[in-house]
């Protein structure tokens, strides 16, 4: 309704600038991006990620990057993609969703070892709003915001005309809410990522959980929620391969460490949907064999490694770097 509309206008102006600009979007699917520039902005996000630059200088480049040259058509023979960057949180990782129409933003955890995308909803019960990066998504501001009625559920029981359902963690950690479907797109924090014609093509109809009640470090931790990414059918990667927003069903997720966290964000790593997008690697690509045929993904561990005085990375800083090998049972540790 116009006066729940109003409310969050006045009290979030994140998304009264994305209600002003919205009209602006163009759903044209073409990056328009210029071949030198797309070499320069390539060059410079290699050069200040081996230098570790401070964290503005990175996320600078990095928009940049995703601005001009993302889904150029030159990352290899999967070569339609979607490159974002994940973020530093309290000993987790988190990527930026937006949700709704107009886009919502949202944080949430990238967890292998999850099926389904929840979070916050306006009404949740002492979810944490202030220890998180944004305030509850509110479905009165979204006008393709449906909850899902009781013939529609996927995982859940129908309770009070709603598709109810619940996760438990293994460390305590829990919530419950109700089965809902919006327009969703992956992308960065900032505001211009809602008016890129480029994440207009990768939005699709996808079914997360709207959370009504959180327990644990659910109501502390910085990202609003949690994004599901294992073998499921319920995954954000998946319900996009399966609408035709992707060529192929596959992501990758790289991991760096930082020191400090904050809610603006912190880069730390950079997340890739629906194909390869080699220019953020610095070291070649070692693969392992799913051997699991659904639910999580799975591999054989062979053998475990401790690299020598810590670091970022499995390189080697000198030709005496030493590297540690764990003594492990493989058949109980597989």
């Amino acid at each position: 309704g116009g006066d729940a509309l109003d409310e969050l206008i006045f009290k979030d102006p994140l998304t009264a600038k994305v209600l002003a600009r919205f009209n602006r979007i163009s759903d044209s699917n073409d990056a328009g991006t210029d071949g030198d520039k797309y070499e320069d902005t390539d060059r410079t996000l290699r050069r200040s990620t081996a230098r570790s630059v401070r964290h503005s200088d990175m996320s600078k480049n990095f928009e940049r990057y995703l601005s001009e040259g993302s889904v150029q058509k030159n990352g290899g023979m999967f070569n339609s993609y979607q490159t974002s960057p994940i973020f530093q949180g309290y000993g987790t990782h988190y990527a930026t969703i937006w949700v709704g129409t107009p886009p919502q933003r949202k944080t949430v955890i990238v967890d292998t070892g999850s099926h389904f995308t929840a979070f916050p909803c306006k009404g949740c019960l002492d979810c944490g709003e202030e220890h998180h990066t944004d305030k509850y998504f509110d479905p009165d501001a979204s006008s393709t915001f449906r909850a899902l009625t009781c013939g529609e559920c996927h995982d859940a029981k129908c309770l009070g005309k709603r598709c109810i359902f619940s996760q438990v963690y293994t460390e305590g950690s829990s919530w419950h809410a109700y089965e809902s479907v919006d327009r969703v797109f992956l992308s960065g924090r900032e505001l211009s990522a809602v008016m890129d014609p480029i994440n207009a093509a990768f939005t699709s109809d996808f079914l997360f959980g709207c959370q009504t009640k959180e327990t644990g470090l659910f109501v502390t931790q910085l990202a609003d929620g949690i994004m599901g990414m294992s073998a499921h059918p319920s995954t954000l990667p998946r319900a996009m391969y399966d609408k035709g927003k992707l060529e192929h069903n596959m992501f990758s997720m790289c991991f760096k460490r930082e020191l400090h966290v904050s809610k603006q964000g912190v880069v730390a790593g950079f997340i890739t949907i629906g194909g390869i997008d080699s220019r953020v690697d610095l070291t070649p690509m070692v693969y392992a064999r799913n051997v699991a045929k659904s639910g999580w993904f799975t591999v054989f561990v062979k053998g475990v490694y401790v690299r020598a005085n810590g670091g970022q990375s499995v390189r080697p800083d000198h030709r005496n770097q030493k590297l540690q090998r764990v003594t492990v049972d493989l058949f109980e540790f597989n």
